[in-house]
């Protein structure tokens, strides 16, 4: 009875195992496939394999529509699992049934399919999970900018009045560009953590100072050079805490504004949106300066109103061509995306993970992931790229395993 037992047990490791894997190999196409597709490559991504209807059908549900696969793979995961706790199954399914029911209310997929990919990720290291990421997104992004630098895939240019030339790199638009080579110089800090040098701050400064020049991503730009200075300051605490003989600690006020920096963020925006005013001077020097993204939102407020589940909005952009849009209307910020279009139920459970992650990074001393974090909430108030995989993987961490790092510090505070 015994070695019977013993067989299960490792036939279920073993099946646990292999579907890791397959989570990190669905991660690594979606990625892939998400974010060509969101450039100016010109294929015909919804018939690909039209004439042929068993491929076609296999392609649909992988790529164009992964969610069932994903629930089998989330559920297959949950019950051949290394470990059981009924609190994540009942966080799990909270999480699913919301996600689901806002989908039905207001159509936006991407809500299920973040949600899935989210509860995939459990058990699975998060270090494992980026290193993947940001090997397929660094190797899509620099195909992307090679091939429209030598004419492969359009390479977009705009010369919009006021502005100097900007110029897209082969994406949808310039904004879009940047917002890959900030997720991507984020994945890159948090990969490296203490490893990280005192010449390295210079790779954020640099980048900062590209997509300012060459797409004129002020934003961006602005967030990459505080990056690299934060990122500096850190290695120079670090080295200066190493050179006394002791670890180096956060204060724990500062680590606990900081981890109450998605509240600040989403906050702030949604109350300024609100109390915009085009009679409120300082607030329409505020507008003027973040290009006019209160007054979207107010005028989102105004037409669409908060709800608990969202609506569904149609959204016109300046993406994907260089001619001017007569109706432009889009909302950039992501909180306000979440507040009026996924609806207030959406955005406290999307709050709530990015506020448990800075928690737990805190709680782990993680002070590298925990700042990582600040700079993926502050960037979205004036984008849109959060709850998007093809720019940010991080809440993925959720149900991910983010533990080995405080193993290895507790390692080095032995040995010291």
């Amino acid at each position: 009875m015994g070695k019977r037992l013993e067989v299960i047990r490792k036939i279920r490791m073993k099946t646990a195992d292999i579907l890791e894997i397959l989570y990190l190999v669905i991660l690594a196409f979606l990625t892939g496939y998400n974010t060509l597709r969101a450039t100016q490559i010109e294929a015909a991504w919804d018939t690909f394999f039209v004439e042929q209807p068993v491929l076609h059908e296999l392609y649909r549900i992988i790529f164009m529509e992964p969610q069932q696969i994903l629930l089998g793979l989330v559920v297959l995961r949950f019950l051949i699992s290394k470990k059981y706790d009924w609190r994540e199954w009942a966080v799990a399914a909270v999480l699913y049934l919301c996600a689901e029911h806002a989908v039905g209310i207001n159509g936006y997929d991407n809500i299920l399919f973040m949600v899935l990919m989210i509860l995939g990720a459990r058990g699975i290291s998060f270090r494992k999970i980026i290193k993947v990421y940001f090997s397929v997104s660094l190797l899509a992004t620099a195909g992307v900018v090679l091939g429209s630098q030598v004419g492969w895939i359009e390479n977009l240019v705009y010369q919009q009045p006021g502005r100097n030339i900007r110029i897209a790199f082969g994406f949808g638009y310039p904004t879009s560009f940047a917002a890959h080579v900030y997720f991507l110089v984020l994945c890159y800090w948090y990969l490296r953590s203490r490893r990280l040098t005192v010449v390295e701050p210079v790779i954020p400064a640099f980048f900062g100072v590209f997509v300012y020049v060459f797409c004129e991503a002020r934003f961006t730009s602005i967030l990459l050079l505080l990056m690299a200075l934060v990122m500096c300051c850190h290695v120079l605490l670090e080295m200066y805490a190493k050179r006394k003989g002791r670890i180096y600690r956060m204060h724990p006020v500062w680590s606990g504004v900081l981890a109450l920096s998605p509240v600040f963020c989403a906050g702030g925006i949604n109350i300024l949106s609100v109390l915009y005013s085009k009679q409120n001077s300082l607030l329409d020097y505020l507008n003027r300066l973040i290009s006019s993204r209160l007054s979207l939102a107010e005028k989102g407020i105004e037409l669409f109103g908060f709800s608990f589940w969202g609506t569904d909005i149609r959204m016109i952009g300046n993406g994907g061509t260089t001619a001017r849009q007569s109706q432009y209307f889009f909302l950039d910020s992501a909180y306000m995306q979440f507040s009026l279009q996924y609806g207030l139920v959406i955005l406290f459970l999307i709050l709530m993970m990015m506020i448990l992650l800075c928690c737990r990074a805190r709680a782990q001393k993680q002070w590298e992931f925990l700042w990582v974090l600040v700079f993926v909430a502050i960037n979205g108030v004036i984008e849109a790229n959060i709850f998007q995989l093809i720019y940010c993987p991080f809440l993925l961490a959720f149900f991910a395993e983010t533990g080995e790092k405080l193993k290895s510090r507790r390692k080095l505070n032995e040995k010291n």
